[in-house]
């Protein structure tokens, strides 16, 4: 198993880790003012992750295609629009385990899929960007780690 795929793959077990022992009312908390909540981070790990897992499967099902991300809110508004501060984190848990199983499978199975590519048009006005699979499973993994250090921080800060 390549590096990045190994990596990729630890990142449910390590979001859930890293909320081990947490309560509900725990999930709340926040590093400081303004700033999202554990359960936000949490949907935002797992938004991002299935936003990504489309560009993925393009750039392995049809190999250079153009693939539009123009839709997804860089201002990040969907924490209110998707309603994150309301909503449990279990079922997106569970979604960001079986996408990642899913993607681990196909890399296995389909030649050079870490090599595949497309073009990927994020905001209108953005340079486009040439990406291969690996790079967007590189992007994936050290996002979802930054915010998985987001939520030790909170919880270093809340004595939890």
């Amino acid at each position: 198993m390549q590096p990045t795929l190994r990596q990729h793959s630890t990142i449910p077990r390590d979001l859930e880790g890293t909320l081990a022992g947490l309560s509900e009312a725990d999930l709340d908390l926040a590093r400081g003012e303004g700033a999202w909540t554990i359960r936000e981070i949490v949907h935002h790990i797992v938004d991002s992750y299935d936003t990504t897992w489309h560009a993925i499967a393009a750039a392995i099902g049809k190999p250079g295609c153009r693939y539009y991300l123009d839709w997804y809110d860089p201002a990040n508004t969907w924490t209110q629009v998707m309603k994150y501060s309301e909503r449990p984190i279990g079922p997106a848990l569970a979604l960001l385990r079986a996408k990642c199983d899913y993607v681990a499978h196909i890399l296995e199975v389909v030649p050079d899929a870490g090599g595949r590519w497309l073009t990927l048009i994020r905001v209108t006005g953005e340079p486009e960007r040439k990406l291969n699979v690996t790079e967007l499973l590189q992007h994936l993994s050290q996002h979802a780690y930054q915010h998985i250090d987001q939520i030790r921080f909170t919880r270093d800060k809340h004595g939890k």
